[in-house]
C-alpha cells in the first residue's frame, strides 16, 4: 500500500518538544525557522527495507526504518512525531538541516521515546513539523507489525534477557525462553483473604501487565509474589553456551529492570525484586549445575542457597522504568527462603527470580501496583527506549 502523503493546516504553531514558533523572528538561537521563501511542496515518506510501498512496519524482520523527504529549499529545524493510535506510544526524531535520510531520521528497533511501547497491529501516524510553518506533513494508514524481539539481543553492547512480558495466563514459549515457564507461579499470603493477582490490560507493553493488590490484614508486610514455578528455570537450557546470564558478568554490570505503575492513592506500595542463586546443587562445574536444572523437576533447595532482594518504594504516579544494579541487592535473611547460601553474589548461578507486593514502609495498608516487561541486562542499562 502506498503511504498517504498530504499536508494540512495545524491549529497551533510549534513542535512536540516545545519548539514554539509562528515565524522566524520568534525563534531561539538554536533553532532555524523557515523563511517566507521556503518551498512548502514537500513529499514525505517512511521507508523500511528499501521501500516506501509498505503498509506494515516489520521490526521483527528489519531492525530499522527511516524517513525521507524532498530536499528542503533551506536549512530548517524539524521534528518527526510518530504516534501509536492505540498504545499512546510516541517516538520523536528531530534535527536541523535540509535533508531527511537514513542518517538523520534513523528509527531503530521500533523504539518509542515515551514510556509506552508500540503495539502489534496498531495504526501509527507520522507527522513532520517544521519550525516557522503552520503546515504539517503526514503519513497515515500504516500498521506497526510484530515487535522487535529483545530477548538475547545485544544492542549498544548491552545484552538483554527478557524474563516476562505478562501477555498470557498460560505460557506458550512466546514471551520467555522456550525451556522455562516464566513467572507463572503466583502465591498470596493466606492470612490476607482478599489479595488479587491477575493479568491486566493496564499495560505499557504488549497485551497485558501483571497486577497485584489487596490489604495486608496481618501486618506482616508481604501480600503476594509472582515467581518461577521451578526455581532453576533460568539455568534449564540445552547447552552451556545458551544459558541466558553469562558466567563471568560482575554484579555491578548486571541490571534488573521492570516497568512499574505508581498511584499516590496507595502510598505504602512497594515492589520487591528477588534473585535466586543456585548454591545447593553446585558442585564446581556450571555445566553440572545446568544439567541438574535441565533434568530435575524438583524445586531448588532454598535453605542451602542464596536469595538477593531489592525493595522499590512506589512513590510516583504513572508508569516508570525501574532499573537496579545487581550489586545493590541485599542478602535475604530468612534461611528458609534463600538465606542459607554462601552469601557471595555469583551471577553465573542465577537460577530464577520473583516479584513481590509489600506494604512498606508501613504495614497493614491497602496497596496496589502493575508490573510489566521484566528484563535482566548485562553490561549496561536496557536500551528499550531512545
Amino acid at each position: 500500500m502506498k503511504f498517504l502523503k498530504f499536508k494540512y493546516t495545524f491549529a497551533a504553531c510549534g513542535l512536540a518538544l516545545g519548539l514554539y514558533s509562528c515565524g522566524p523572528d520568534q525563534i531561539g538561537p538554536d533553532l532555524k525557522g523557515a523563511s517566507e521563501n521556503f518551498d512548502e511542496n514537500i513529499s514525505f515518506e517512511l521507508i523500511q527495507n528499501g521501500s516506501s510501498d509498505i503498509d506494515t512496519l516489520k521490526f521483527n524482520e528489519f531492525d530499522e526504518a527511516y524517513f525521507s523527504a524532498t530536499k528542503f529549499s533551506e536549512e530548517v529545524t524539524w521534528e518527526i512525531v510518530i504516534t501509536g493510535l492505540s498504545s499512546g506510544a510516541v517516538k520523536l526524531i528531530n534535527g536541523t538541516g535540509n535533508l531527511l535520510n537514513s542518517e538523520s531520521t534513523n528509527w531503530m528497533y521500533g523504539r518509542s521515546t515515551n514510556e509506552y511501547f508500540f503495539q502489534e497491529n496498531e495504526e501509527v501516524q507520522s507527522e513532520l513539523n517544521i519550525v516557522g510553518l503552520d503546515t504539517v506533513y503526514s503519513i497515515n494508514g500504516v500498521k506497526f507489525g510484530a515487535e522487535f524481539d529483545w530477548h538475547m539481543k545485544t544492542v549498544a553492547g548491552v545484552k538483554h534477557i527478557v524474563i516476562d512480558k505478562f501477555n498470557y495466563d498460560v505460557d506458550f514459549g512466546i514471551d520467555t525462553i522456550p525451556t522455562r515457564s516464566g513467572l507463572n507461579d503466583a502465591s498470596t499470603d493466606q492470612a490476607d483473604p482478599d489479595i488479587v493477582t491477575e493479568l491486566s490490560e493496564m499495560r505499557v507493553e504488549g497485551l497485558k501487565s501483571f497486577s497485584m493488590y489487596g490489604t495486608d490484614n496481618n501486618n506482616n508486610g508481604w501480600l503476594a509474589s509472582k515467581n518461577h514455578e521451578r526455581l532453576l528455570e533460568l539455568l534449564a537450557d540445552s547447552s552451556l553456551a545458551d544459558l541466558p546470564i553469562s558466567a563471568d558478568v560482575d554484579a555491578s554490570n548486571l541490571f534488573v529492570s521492570a516497568f512499574v505503575y505508581g498511584d499516590p492513592s496507595y502510598p505504602n506500595t512497594t515492589v520487591e525484586f528477588k534473585i535466586y542463586e543456585a548454591d545447593a546443587h553446585y558442585t564446581g562445574s556450571r555445566d553440572e549445575l545446568r544439567e541438574f536444572a535441565l533434568d530435575s523437576e524438583s524445586l531448588l533447595n532454598q535453605p542451602k542457597s542464596d536469595g538477593w532482594i531489592y525493595d522499590v518504594v512506589v512513590n510516583w504516579s504513572g508508569w516508570r522504568h525501574v532499573v537496579v544494579p545487581y550489586s545493590a541487592f541485599r542478602a535475604a535473611n530468612d534461611p528458609n527462603s534463600g538465606g542459607g547460601g554462601n552469601r557471595v553474589k555469583q551471577s553465573g548461578r542465577i537460577s530464577a527470580m520473583a516479584i513481590s507486593l509489600l506494604s512498606y514502609p508501613s504495614t497493614g495498608d491497602y496497596v496496589k501496583t502493575y508490573v510489566d516487561f521484566v528484563t535482566i541486562t548485562e553490561n549496561g542499562y536496557p536500551q528499550l527506549k531512545k
